[in-house]
Parts: structure tokens; sequence; C-alpha cells
């Protein structure tokens, strides 16, 4: 039986249950990852510039396969189709919310098989976020036709499932509340963005061009305004950095998709805040030579399991290893490969499967409940 989805407001609540009822999943088990692919399984087409379906599948985090449910690729009320470019290495990240309740992923609102779709406008084929609650079902009502034009959107992240914050090319770190149609510039220090995230309540986001690269911080959660981003940590002008994860205050982990054959440059970067200074402590190769794109993270005491999507040219793989927080030198795991791409698909991001929202009256237990549990999501918010 699928669970009831509450939001934080019945306008909220009304969007989601009208524009997905269509589509069916079943709900996604707590602790399980979920990992987005473009291309679907089974398919005889190679990957190239233009729209393709995309999936989300479900692992537990041993690597069994637990489900695949098929993002929509028509317009059904006021559900978009979402689709990505096949090749846009960039886009498809999968980003569990600040709250835990949601999973976002963002899109194209076009037709499989519309030819270069990422250098096509948001006029015409708007820009789509993907807000997926725990019963596995996909709200993609939200389609902006200012946003990321002539370029990829990359990244969402929501604190709430209704306000959604979003990252890609051109134009800067945007907000929308779901089921807009347009969305708001709130800050252009950098224009050309990948991953962005809510930690302790403030926004970061991750860049790979100019000369200071890494990840920036954006105080708070703001919806309008021209908004100051600060450079976090600058990793250098060659960096290639996508995703990362905090996995406390002072130190986050940082995925860069470059080679692993040149020391500290692809691999899972471990930075920490040494005396008010960001050090990059070093970087978890895991044996590969490729380097690595979409991270997530638990923390279990000292114990930090690290859950990462590779950058392979072709089959590329959902691996995981595992470190100790207060580590500063490198340890000799190896990855261990969880799941490899089909033919004709891709891994793009992954994260944990989000949390079903509790009925009002069983808020206070189950928040008190939660007090005690496993850190279990990518990137905890206090």
């Amino acid at each position: 039986m699928k669970k009831n989805i509450y939001f934080c407001s019945l306008a909220a609540l009304g969007l989601i249950s009208a524009a997905s009822s269509a589509v069916f999943a079943a709900d996604f088990t707590l602790g399980n990852l979920v990992v987005s692919q473009v291309g679907l399984d089974g398919s005889t087409t190679a990957l190239t510039n233009a729209a393709t379906a995309v999936s989300l599948k479900e692992f537990t985090t041993g690597g069994a396969a637990v489900q695949t449910i098929n993002l929509p690729t028509t317009t059904s009320g006021a559900n978009r189709s979402i689709t990505n470019s096949g090749t846009a290495t960039s886009e498809g990240m999968l980003t569990l919310s600040a709250n835990g309740n949601f999973l976002t992923y963002g899109g194209y609102n076009a037709s499989v098989g519309t030819l270069g779709i990422a250098a096509t406008t948001s006029l015409a084929n708007p820009r789509v976020v993907a807000v997926i609650g725990s019963n596995g079902v996909a709200n993609t009502s939200t389609a902006w036709t200012n946003g990321f034009s002539g370029n990829n959107l990359r990244s969402t992240v929501t604190s709430n499932g209704t306000d959604i914050w979003a990252a890609g090319a051109t134009t800067g770190q945007l907000y929308g509340a779901i089921g807009s149609t347009t969305a708001t510039t709130i800050s252009t220090t950098t224009t050309n963005s990948r991953v962005i995230n809510i930690y302790n309540g403030d926004l970061y986001y991750s860049q790979s061009s100019g000369t200071t690269r890494g990840i920036f911080k954006i105080t708070g959660q703001p919806t309008s305004g021209t908004n100051t981003a600060t450079n976090l940590f600058n990793a250098g002008g060659s960096a290639s950095t996508y995703d990362f994860a905090f996995a406390a205050p002072d130190v986050v982990y940082l995925a860069d998709d470059r080679t692993t054959t040149t020391l500290n440059t692809g691999g899972i970067q471990k930075w920490k805040n040494i005396s008010g200074v960001w050090t990059l402590l070093y970087t978890i190769t895991g044996g590969s030579t490729a380097g690595d794109r979409a991270l997530a993270l638990t923390l279990s005491g000292d114990n930090v399991g690290l859950y990462a999507v590779t950058a392979d040219a072709s089959a590329n793989k959902l691996v995981t290893i595992t470190d100790s927080l207060s580590a500063t030198t490198l340890g000799l795991n190896t990855f261990t490969t969880l799941a490899t791409a089909g033919t004709n698909t891709a891994f793009r991001g992954v994260d944990f499967a989000p949390s079903a929202v509790p009925e009002p009256a069983s808020m206070t237990v189950l928040g008190l409940a939660a007090a005690g549990m496993l850190t279990r999501r990518r990137r905890a918010t206090v």
C-alpha cells in the first residue's frame, strides 16, 4: 500500500496529487540507494545528444536491484515529460531534500529524440524539475521557460518539497516554487555551476570553470534578490568538480571526474577545515583509473560509507568504499562495484531513498525516534 504524502503546504499537496496520479511506482525502502539512469534498460539505440528517456533505479546498499521507475516522457495533466541529453555528462544529478522526504531531478520538457536538446531554448523546451516522494511518484509540474536557455539544467534541490533551487550553465543559481513556470535568479556570482545542495540551512554548489573552482556557499536559502556566493575552497584551476557531501561541518567529500592517473586529481577528494583553512587531505581513487561524478554518504561513528557513480566512458558504475572520518592519510581500501550501467545506458546521479512525510499527529513521536537513528542521508541538515 502506498504511503500518504503530506506536504508543508496544502497547495503543494494538491499539485503533487493531481500531477502525478497517473504514474505508478512502489514505495522506496528507507536506507536504499536511488540512481538516475539515462537510456532505458534493453535499449537498442546508442546514447547521443538527443533527448533520452530517464529512469530511477533503486538498489540496496549491497547492490541488489529493487525496482526501476521510468520518468514520464509525455505530458499528462500538469505533469510534463522529463528527458535528458544522452551524452551531456554534467546533467542528471539526483539530490535528497534537506528534510529527507524528497528526491529532485532536472531535465527537459522534450520528446524523446529531440536533437541537440541541451542547446535548445527554455522557451521551446522548458527546464523541468521532478520532485519524487517516498512512494516513488514523480511530480514534474515545475517547468521553467526562462532558466538555463541554450544550455543545461544540471542539478536541483528542495528543502521541503515546495521550494526548489537549481544549478546549471549560463544563468547562475535559480529558485522556483513547485508547479512554477518561471524561475528567479538568486545569485550570479558564478553563472556556470554544477551541483547544488543544502547543508545546515545554507545553499552550496560546485563549480568547474574559471580559475576558482570547488565549492561555493550562498548564506541561507534565498528566494529572491542578488545574493553573493563565497568560495568555500578552491580545488584548483584544472579541477573538474561535481557532486559533494558534508560528513561534518569541517569535512567535505568532493567528486572529481578527471582520470586518477595523476596524484590528487580525479576521484573522491577529502577536504578538511584545519584552523580556518580548508585543506585537501587526500584523494580516494579506489583502484580505479576513472574519476567520479555523483556522490552520497552514510556516517556511523567514525566510519564513512561512500557511494559514487564513476566517470567511465562506457558501462559506468555504482561503487562503494569506506573511509575513516578522522583519517588524515589515505587508506588502502578499493572500490566495490555494486552495479554497472547496461548497454546504451549511463548512470548519472545517486542519493538515498527519501523517507515518508509523517502524518501530523505522529510527527512528534517520529521526531524523537529519529534523533537516535543512524545517519543515512547524503547531507544531514540541522
